[in-house]
């Protein structure tokens, strides 16, 4: 399991750096997008906001 945990910090090919990439993007924009709606909903909320 450690080899494998390994190769998420230190990939060893081209393609697993690219596979660590996307992931990373993908999580990082899904968490962007949820705390933008919740924002978005919390502004719709607050009475000084009209």
């Amino acid at each position: 399991m450690a080899r494998l945990k390994h190769q998420w910090f230190v990939p060893t090919s081209r393609s697993l750096r690219g596979v660590r990439s996307l992931t990373m993007c993908l999580a990082v924009n899904a968490r962007r997008t949820v705390t933008e709606t919740r924002l978005l909903q919390a502004a719709a909320l607050s009475p000084d906001s009209g």
